[in-house]
């Protein structure tokens, strides 16, 4: 069962920063590469950890003053989703997650109204990474509506539609990056600014944000 989250300056010498801005096409050397459309951030989306803005503060209105003691009504729940510590994202009718299942991580695509799985999509490799055996994805996936982008604990980096889970590009950050694996595994989400993927390997191989 899963549970139902800051932008980055233009100073000098951020090392080791990737900036994508999508054309599906080649890769420049900074790694553009470009968005469907801007960010959401209308009222009752959450399309990125920690919302819209990245400074999680919610632009819903009409919430309870005072809330009932066992709490508001259960809508729905579901299971299914696989385990980890990623949050979820809220974009139109959908919520996306990423956990790990015995194929994997995954990523998951919910029905928003009742819960439902609509699709699944494979990110990569699933289980502990480093120290303490902690088990499942750390990221949280982000979505302009169009798109979904996540990243797994073991450094797999992916864009996929968001209307059916379809494959639509993919890097590994070690590999392609040169990026160290941190102890804990990697934790980043992407962050959507934009028209702008941007994400923080830290490796050699990744240019420089200036």
């Amino acid at each position: 069962m899963r549970r139902a989250l800051p932008r980055p300056t233009n100073g000098p010498g951020i090392s080791g920063q990737i900036i994508m801005k999508y054309s599906f096409g080649s890769f420049a050397a900074v790694l553009l590469l470009a968005l469907a459309e801007t960010l959401a951030g209308a009222p009752g989306e959450w399309p990125q950890w920690r919302g819209p803005d990245r400074d999680g503060i919610s632009k819903e209105t009409g919430l309870l003053k005072d809330w009932p003691q066992q709490g508001p009504p259960l809508a729905w729940k579901t299971t299914g989703v696989g385990k980890g510590y990623s949050t979820v994202s809220l974009v139109g009718d959908r919520i996306f997650t990423i956990g790990d299942t015995d194929e994997g991580s995954q990523v998951v695509s919910l029905n928003r109204q009742n819960g439902k799985i609509l699709w699944t999509a494979k990110l990569g490799k699933g289980g502990a990474v480093g120290w303490g055996g902690y088990e499942g994805t750390r990221s949280t996936p982000a979505s302009d509506g169009q798109l979904v982008f996540a990243v797994g604990q073991w450094g797999e980096l992916f864009c996929v539609q968001a209307s059916n889970g379809k494959e639509v590009w993919r890097k590994d950050l070690i590999q392609d990056f040169g990026a160290p694996r941190p102890e804990w595994g990697f934790a980043e989400s992407p962050l959507l600014d934009g028209d702008k993927v941007v994400m923080t390997p830290g490796g050699p191989q990744a240019p420089s944000w200036h």
